[in-house]
């Protein structure tokens, strides 16, 4: 599977017609995401294209599409075929998945969620729209990884550099401290901020007889990968055949994911088995969509996961409810599965010499949205200025309609999301981005009952104005003023912004998402290994705040609830710049640095699993208490922010952890049933025993002889057992 597409979206609202696009002209118009058409304007635009996902071919309409070529939001193409998610009115039937399977590949389908995931080809996307049963069909964009964040700040290089000239002196002393290291060819460096070297020693935990699930984007399908888990194994980095530490049992791939992956689960695994190496450990690929997703946590739970750890963000996840993801870590958790999730890299600090320095800059959300009148720009686009208006950003007396942005240049993925429940959305959305050549650019329209759109754009340093459209040609219902959210996926792009303080109506800086925010994920916060009391610029904060109660056994759109739930997460914070040897920065030959959330969960579940084998009795809610109120507290400040919401309890301590379950209460021993009599009436008619031959008389001789030999027996055992103890 390759990811492909470039570009924004400039067409019109309400059937405009389109302006120039940032690097050609002519571009066709998309119509409004309104219209009775269950097709999304993206596939619309694949659809008429002429059904050739070619590179060459998408390049020529990449201004219509909005996606960056590869990675977080770029399309995801199998064959000739797009990933799409498929949303039904009910079911899906047997005819359902017949009639979509003759029109393309089904990956994955649910009753539960009236949903499909499905690979199809642009020329049968119309045909899939036209099913009587569909209501919408949304492209399914690549999800974010931690190799999708270019985390690489200076902060880090610097931290690169300094490791780079003291790895061979850590390693050397790693080894004399620690012999178990001596197998390895890179130094498990998570290990000691952690505490873990000591736990190792004291409790004698190594996470054996525990089962850790890794989902991420891939295992072992990336082209050109440094090595090969083979490799990996005899490097004493993962377990399998030929492992020099003696960890013989490989790592079991459930589900592997498309060659457009980066292996990002192998590195997950790889910093998982440096802390807890007598666990065995499983993968499963995130897929293509949210269905796919539920679909490996289930898979991973049944293949008899007791911890499960992802570092995956879809786009698509809702905000203010939980989706299939979030329900598929409800159910695991209620099988006491425990489930962490890295909390994202999606933050970004403003720089100094900007009002808005040391703020974060990547979340804005106002409580409700207030119209005002859009810029001259956007209104040239459009055929009745009077069905649409813009965000008021400005939280006082005044009106501005954009936040300008000060942006370094790079990759901007822009997620805007709305509270309306997901397949019941009447509202139609947009945002828009004025280059510093004046040029509007409008994203494309959300696909119909969905409440987000997601796009990108390639931009060059300079000041961007961003704007937020309501368009409200399709008539009253499409007038809704909700609760509304952007995040700017930007990868510390963003250098300043105009409106940077929450305040009332305003929510500025949250940037965790989806079910990493869920009531039973512990969302993992990071900090550098080499400084782990300062957590890094870009972990994501919470909290999260839920508006929809999504029971998908009851009804897949979700209801209100009667007030906004605010969920805390993250957790706690874990560390990350973890080694590999193959995956991240290069810090020495051989060796990699691997930044980021998606490197500190690995580890934290890790640490969660020592506690499972320490005590197998214990529930996930008592382990996740013991790990959440050992955590050691982080004096962290940063305007614009608490700091719980950046770190959680604070950071990890496995020797505090363990100390803390092993001192659980223990569970009360089952007792012994005792045996009620039965009272035994000897037949009238004589003192002979009915079929037996046998008086009273010598039933209470044989009784006697029962109860000795009873005796001797019991005695035997003890003697047996007693024998047999030392061997132990």
């Amino acid at each position: 599977m390759v990811t492909l597409g470039v570009g924004l979206l400039t067409a019109g609202l309400g059937g405009a017609a389109s302006a120039a696009p940032l690097g050609g002209a002519g571009v066709p118009a998309v119509t409004s995401g309104t219209a009775d058409d269950s097709l999304s304007p993206r596939l619309r635009e694949l659809s008429a294209g002429g059904g050739d996902l070619s590179v060459e071919a998408l390049a020529a309409v990449a201004p219509e599409l909005g996606v960056p070529l590869t990675g977080a939001g770029s399309l995801q193409v199998d064959d000739g075929r797009v990933a799409v998610s498929v949303y039904l009115a009910s079911g899906p039937s047997d005819a359902d998945l017949a009639a979509l399977g003759a029109l393309g590949e089904v990956t994955a389908s649910s009753t539960l969620f009236h949903r499909v995931s499905a690979l199809v080809a642009p020329a049968d996307l119309a045909a899939v729209s036209a099913l009587p049963n569909v209501t919408t069909v949304a492209e399914a964009l690549a999800p974010a990884t931690g190799a999708d964040a270019s985390v690489t700040t200076d902060a880090v290089k610097g931290a690169i550099a300094t490791a780079t000239s003291a790895t061979s002196t850590a390693a050397t002393a790693a080894a004399d401290a620690d012999a178990d290291d001596s197998c390895r060819t890179v130094d498990a460096n998570l290990v000691p901020p952690l505490g873990v070297d000591t736990a190792w020693s004291d409790y004698g935990v190594t996470g054996a007889g525990i089962t850790i699930g890794v989902i991420s984007d891939s295992f072992a399908s990336a082209p050109g990968s440094v090595t090969t888990p083979a490799e990996d194994v005899a490097a004493g980095l993962l377990p399998g055949p030929g492992n020099p530490c003696g960890d013989e049992t490989p790592v079991e791939v459930v589900t592997e994911g498309a060659d457009s992956g980066t292996d990002e689960g192998r590195a997950m695994a790889q910093l998982v088995y440096s802390i807890a190496p007598g666990a065995r450990i499983l993968f499963a690929a995130a897929g293509t969509d949210e269905l796919t997703f539920h679909d490996a946590i289930l898979d991973l739970a049944d293949a008899g996961a007791d911890v499960i750890v992802d570092d995956i963000t879809m786009l698509s996840d809702p905000f203010y409810q939980d989706g299939p993801i979030g329900w598929a870590v409800e159910q695991v958790t209620a099988r006491n599965v425990a489930y962490l999730a890295a909390a994202g890299n999606f933050t970004t600090l403003g720089e100094e010499g900007y009002p808005s320095a040391g703020y974060p800059l990547t979340s804005y959300e106002a409580l409700e949205y207030q119209p005002t009148t859009c810029p001259d720009g956007v209104l040239e686009q459009v055929i009745d200025p009077t069905t649409v208006d813009c965000l008021d950003f400005d939280p006082g007396a005044g009106e501005d309609a954009t936040n300008t942005l000060t942006l370094k240049g790079g990759s901007l993925t822009v997620d805007l999301q709305w509270a309306e429940a997901v397949g019941a959305a009447e509202g139609a959305f947009r945002f828009a981005i004025e280059t510093p050549a004046g040029m509007w650019l409008i994203s494309p329209a959300n696909a119909a009952t969905l409440p987000n759109v997601i796009g990108s754009i390639t931009t060059t340093p300079g000041e961007y104005d961003f704007a937020i459209i309501r368009d409200t040609s399709s008539g009253p219902a499409s007038e809704v003023t909700p609760r509304i959210k952007v995040l700017l996926a930007d990868r510390g792009q963003t250098a300043a912004a105009e409106y940077f303080e929450s305040g009332d109506g305003v929510v500025i800086g949250p940037t965790i998402t989806g079910h990493a925010g869920n009531q039973d994920t512990m969302a993992v916060a990071a900090a550098p290994f080499d400084d782990p009391l300062e957590p890094e610029s870009y972990t994501s904060g919470g909290p999260v705040t839920h508006l929809f109660d999504y029971q998908p056994e009851i009804s897949p759109i979700a209801t209100p609830y009667p007030e906004p739930v605010v969920i805390d997460n993250p957790a706690f914070m874990s560390v990350d710049g973890g080694y590999t040897n193959f995956f991240g920065d290069p810090v020495s030959d051989g060796v990699y640095a691997f930044y980021g959330t998606s490197a500190a969960s690995p580890a934290a579940a890790a640490v969660m699993a020592l506690g499972m084998q320490l005590r197998p009795d214990a529930s996930v809610a008592q382990l996740r208490e013991a790990l959440t109120s050992t955590a050691q507290a982080v004096d962290v400040s940063r305007p614009g922010i608490e700091p719980s919401n950046l770190t959680g309890s604070g950071l990890i301590d496995s020797v505090a952890y363990l100390a803390a379950v092993d001192a659980l209460p223990k569970p009360a021993p089952t007792p012994t049933p005792t045996p009620t009599p039965t009272p035994t009436t000897a037949p009238a008619g004589g003192d002979q025993l009915a079929a037996t031959g046998t008086t009273p008389e010598s039933v209470g001789m044989l009784a006697g002889l029962g109860a000795l030999a009873i005796a001797l027996l019991a005695a035997g055992s003890v003697l047996l057992r007693a024998r047999r103890a030392p061997r132990r």
